[in-house]
C-alpha cells in the first residue's frame, strides 16, 4: 500500500491512499528518478574526460488524485480544500510518502497546480506536480544516540545506545541511507573543551570553550545549515561559530558504520546527544 500526506507551508494537510475516503491516490512519480548531472574535467590533450562526481537536480514529483463525493456541493468543497492545500503561492511544504517498507519525507513546493483531467458525475481526476529543491528523501523522524562521559565515575540512569570508558563515551551508529547524513549535536554542560570524533572517518569537531552546567552547546553540520550555538541557563542564545577549532570538520555520518567518541578536558555532568536522519536517493 502507498500513502501520501502533504502538509502545506500554512499547516493545512491532505492524506491520500488507494483506500482513503474522499481523496484517493491514483499514482505518484519521482520516487526513484531524478535528473543526474555528471561533473567531469578534461585536460589539454586528454582523451575523454576524468570523472569527478555526479550531482542530482531538483526532484519532480507528479501526482494524480481521484476526488469522489456524494453530492456536487461536497465535490466543490473538496476541490476548494485541495486548491488551498496545493497552492503554488504558499511556499515550501512537506510531502510524506509511506509504503509497506518505510516512511520518508521531503520538502517540496507546488510547481504545477491542480488540473482536472477526467470527470464523471461527482468523480474527478486531478493532476498536479510538486518539486523538491533538495532531491534527497529523508527519514520522517529523527534518530538519536546518547553519549554520557564518565571520567568522574559511572552515573545512573545510563542512556543507550552507548559504550563507556575512562576517556569518554562511544556510540556506534549505522546509517542505512544512500548519502551522508548531517547531524545535530547537543552537549549539555558542564564540560570544558568538548570534542566529538568520528573515528570511522578521522574527522572531529572541537570547540575549545567551557559549557557550564545548565548550558547547552548545539552544533549542526548540514549543508547551508552549519552552526555552533551556545544557550545559557537563562535560555539566551549566543553564536559561537568563531569559537570552533580551525582543525574541525563539520562531518556527516557516512552510509554504513560510524564510531563516534566524546572527550573533553573536564566533565562534571555533561550529556551528549547526536541526532540524524538517513537520506535516500530513491524509495
Amino acid at each position: 500500500m502507498q500513502q501520501i500526506q502533504f502538509i502545506s507551508a500554512l499547516g493545512d494537510r491532505v492524506v491520500a491512499s488507494h483506500s482513503s475516503q474522499g481523496v484517493f491516490l491514483q499514482s505518484i512519480g519521482g520516487l526513484t528518478e531524478a535528473d543526474i548531472e555528471p561533473i567531469a574535467t578534461s585536460g589539454f590533450g586528454q582523451h575523454g574526460q576524468s570523472y569527478v562526481r555526479s550531482i542530482m537536480g531538483a526532484r519532480e514529483i507528479p501526482i494524480e488524485l481521484y476526488v469522489h463525493a456524494q453530492t456536487a456541493a461536497e465535490l466543490y468543497a473538496l476541490r476548494r480544500q485541495l486548491s488551498r492545500i496545493f497552492s503554488p503561492l504558499a511556499g515550501i511544504g512537506t510531502l510524506i510518502y509511506a509504503n509497506n517498507s518505510l516512511t520518508v519525507s521531503i520538502p517540496a513546493y507546488v510547481s504545477s497546480p491542480l488540473e482536472e483531467r477526467e470527470s464523471e458525475g461527482t468523480l474527478r481526476l486531478y493532476k498536479l506536480e510538486l518539486t523538491a529543491p533538495n532531491p534527497l528523501w529523508r527519514d520522517l523522524d529523527e534518530r538519536v544516540a546518547y553519549l554520557s562521559d564518565i571520567s568522574g565515575g559511572l552515573r545512573f540512569p545510563m542512556r543507550l545506545p552507548a559504550k563507556y570508558g575512562t576517556t569518554g563515551a562511544v556510540a556506534n551508529i549505522t546509517i542505512d541511507g544512500d548519502y551522508p547524513s548531517p547531524v545535530r549535536i547537543e552537549i549539555r554542560g558542564g564540560t570544558v573543551n568538548p570534542i566529538i570524533t568520528n573515528q570511522s572517518s578521522g574527522e572531529l569537531i572541537s570547540v575549545p570553550i567551557t559549557v557550564s552546567t545548565g548550558s547547552m552547546l548545539t552544533i549542526r553540520t548540514g549543508y547551508g545549515d552549519k552552526a555552533v550555538q551556545l544557550t545559557d541557563a537563562a535560555g539566551v542564545l549566543t553564536d559561537a561559530f568563531d569559537q570552533i577549532d580551525p582543525a574541525s570538520t563539520f562531518f556527516m555520518l557516512k552510509p554504513g558504520r560510524n564510531r563516534l567518541i566524546f572527550t573533553s578536558d573536564d566533565v562534571t555532568t555533561a550529556d551528549v546527544a547526536v541526532y540524524w536522519r538517513s537520506w535516500y536517493t530513491g524509495v
